[in-house]
């Protein structure tokens, strides 16, 4: 598909899907979609053909409690079919119902909008229409993205430079003032333009090429951080190491000498450990995470809250921040149990001295509870998407306090 092609295709009627067994209800919710300018289907079953076009900017209603197939059935088929658009579980019976609905989705590898407990009013539903998210938004002259990206493809990307370094500012929460930032991975590639980390860190990580990619990510992170640092502005910078960087045992000297080639200091670069992942030999990685440390090298266990190894690895790795996963983050004004978490997590990173940071901060409303609990950074879309260098720049000159390091 060509450009005018695509924007054609974004311009056609967003479509909901609503599976519901009350007639009364897909009536209702229909002419409230339409209102909204919406193309509603209805359906008191989920139907395979019914998912045929789908995309990610349509959204799907399902109610939890239908006879035959219920509620958490039809996300487990919708998660069979790949299906992209936005869910939104709907229920009358308990919230913590519609909560747990929302994390067996997500976990599942669906979109959440959110969820609606019935009876609900026009004003509630629009909001969820209305808040589709900004990438769903100007995308014209983005070309779709195939599902057959192969190993062949990341490869050339990292012979041909394709791969970029955004960067997406961690601050002070009392103040908003940039203190670091977290380097992503961004592919902009020839074949397929504008790739998300999601579909290609897992296929490089299986490949055996992730070392390689975070080699570019880290060295091109460093060198932004050098050239904020001439601008007066000593930001520390975040990079994400996967378990197949741990191979390596040469990986903290490996890191160190980056470091120094960009004429840093060492505690200027964070490592971080995504919480959830798995490695067979948990006394080689702790060795060389010890390693790093004792180089000076800062280290956050990242996702945190998300796999059963927490605690374990947080009694026996050095680490000086956690991060909180931005699935707790996103539900802490909803959900009384997200909210219990994350005040616990930031409790029990106080008592063991360490830097607390929220992932994912999107309102006001989750930065007033988060500096209510005492969490002392955050990142997310409130404050700063991820960027390329030179809107960086220009976003901490004016968001960053200029101090000696």
């Amino acid at each position: 598909m060509d450009q005018e092609q695509a924007a054609l295709a974004h311009e056609k009627p967003r479509r909901v899907l609503i599976i519901d067994d009350d007639e009364r209800v897909l009536r209702y919710m229909s002419r409230m979609v339409q209102q909204s300018g919406f193309e509603a289907t209805v359906s008191s079953t989920i139907k395979p053909d019914l998912l045929a076009g789908l995309g990610p900017s349509d959204f799907v209603f399902v109610d939890m409690q239908m006879p035959g197939l219920d509620g958490i059935q039809v996300l487990e088929v919708l998660s069979r079919h790949a299906v992209k658009s936005r869910i939104v579980p709907m229920s009358g019976s308990h919230v913590a119902v519609l909560e747990t609905a929302e994390r067996i989705a997500r976990r599942n590898g669906l979109s959440v909008a959110g969820f609606l407990t019935k009876p609900f009013r026009q004003a509630e539903l629009s909001r969820i229409l209305d808040e589709a998210p900004d990438e769903l938004q100007g995308q014209k002259g983005h070309r779709p993205l195939p599902s057959e990206i192969n190993i062949e493809d990341v490869v050339f990307g990292l012979e041909h430079g394709q791969f970029d370094t955004y960067l997406q500012p961690i601050v002070t929460l009392a103040t908003r003032k940039a203190i670091g930032y977290e380097a992503l991975a961004r592919w902009q590639s020839e074949k397929f333009s504008l790739v998300s980390p999601d579909r290609f860190i897992g296929l490089a990580a299986q490949n055996g090429v992730l070392p390689r990619l975070t080699q570019q990510l880290a060295n091109r992170a460093l060198s932004y951080s050098a050239a904020l640092r001439t601008r007066g502005l000593p930001w520390k910078v975040s990079v994400n190491l996967g378990m197949e960087d741990f191979v390596d045992g040469a990986l903290p000297e490996k890191l160190a000498a980056l470091v120094a080639q960009h004429g840093l200091p060492a505690h200027s670069l964070t490592v971080e450990l995504t919480e959830s992942s798995a490695t067979q030999n948990e006394t080689r990685l702790l060795e060389i995470l010890a390693r790093i440390r004792l180089k000076d090298i800062d280290l956050a266990i990242d996702d945190f809250g998300t796999s059963y190894s927490s605690l374990e690895r947080l009694a026996w790795i050095p680490f000086t921040s956690l991060k909180i996963d931005m699935r707790f983050i996103s539900e802490i004004t909803t959900s009384s149990t997200a909210r219990i978490i994350v005040e616990s997590a930031i409790k029990l990173a106080k008592r063991l001295k360490l830097n607390t940071v929220a992932e994912g901060i999107e309102t006001e409303d989750q930065l007033e509870i988060l500096k209510a609990l005492g969490c002392d950074r955050g990142q997310g879309w409130l404050f700063a998407r991820p960027m390329e260098f030179q809107s960086a720049v220009d976003w901490a000159e004016r968001n960053a306090p200029k101090a000696a390091d």
